[in-house]
Order: C-alpha cells, then structure tokens, then sequence
C-alpha cells in the first residue's frame, strides 16, 4: 500500500519537515510504500533537509495562481499516484486556495483521502469564510477518513462538520524520545 503525505503548507516549514519526516520513516519501516509531496518554495532557504527524509517537490506550481496553477498541481499528483493510494494531507488550520481545487480534482478521484487535522479554529488564524466552510465540507465528504490529534479537536470539526463525525478518529501526535 502506497501512502503519500501532503502538508498544507510546504515540506520545508520546519513542523512539518519533522512530522512529515517522522511518519514516512514510521511507515517505511512497517513495510509500507510513502512519500512526502509538497509544493516547492524559496522562502526558506537556509532550512536544510535531510536527503533520507526529503520529498518529492513540485517546482514552479506554487508561483501559478488560479485554475491553472491548481489543475497543474492535481495533475502533477495524479501522475506520482496510482489508483488506490492513500493521500493523507495534513491540515494546518487555514484553507488555502489551492486545497479544495486540488483534493476534489477529477484526476485525484481514484485516490483514497485521508485528511488529518493538525489545528482548527486556533484564534490566531483567520475564521473560515462561508466560502471556505463550503469547501472544507467537499473536503471532508470527499474523505475515507478524517483523524484529529486531540478529542477536543475532534468534537470541534464533528460540530462544525457532523457529516464528518462518523468519519472522525483521534490519533494524537507521537514525538521521537530518545531512549533513558
């Protein structure tokens, strides 16, 4: 079984390099296939990630806006995933544009979706419009499963999304603690 990982961000923001990293390697070595797909960026050059635990980037996508960019970004996924994968994309909190466009694309349909919710609703972050709540729940119907790091977390989207709720598992975040 293949799983790719997708942030919500990009790979080299320097929470997700570390979970992203530590969730292939955990896959990997219970004998399942993952890669880390991410949007490439230049905003943080002096960030330097380990080839061992890199990800496959798509260049360029992140500068084009609009349908193109979006339709270019689903299709460039599409190619890297067959039928049956899982892509598990990890939810940071904040709808970005390119989200709903690429997770409900046409040429993502064969993939099977997970959407782990890292945050949601964190008061420093912008309310989700109308708009957005209208497409995070296309997200969440589109998904095979929904897991939230934390119960209350989970009792949260399950109010705001109850379609959700009998998609929704708390699994909360690991950490690498060095043996005593």
């Amino acid at each position: 079984m293949k799983i790719a990982l997708l942030p919500s961000t990009v790979h080299t923001d320097p929470t997700y390099h570390r979970v992203l990293s530590s969730l292939k390697r955990e896959f990997i070595s219970s004998g399942r296939g993952a890669e880390i797909f991410s949007l490439k960026t230049d905003a943080n050059p002096g960030l330097r990630i380990k080839p061992e635990t890199g990800a496959l980037f798509f260049g360029g996508l992140r500068a084009r806006a609009g349908k193109d960019g979006h339709r270019l970004l689903a299709h460039a996924l599409a190619s890297h995933l067959p039928p049956g994968t899982i892509l598990n994309f990890h939810f940071s909190g904040w709808l970005r544009p390119w989200h709903a466009p690429v997770l409900l694309a046409e040429e993502l349909s064969g993939v099977r979706l997970v959407i782990t919710f890292q945050d949601y609703r964190h008061p420093d972050l912008p309310p989700l419009t109308l708009a957005a709540r209208r497409a995070m729940r296309g997200i969440l119907d589109r998904a095979h499963r929904v897991t939230a790091v934390s119960r209350f977390l989970a009792r949260t989207i399950a109010r705001d999304f109850p379609l959700a709720a009998n998609k929704l598992v708390v699994i909360p975040n690991g950490t690498d603690i060095p043996p005593a």
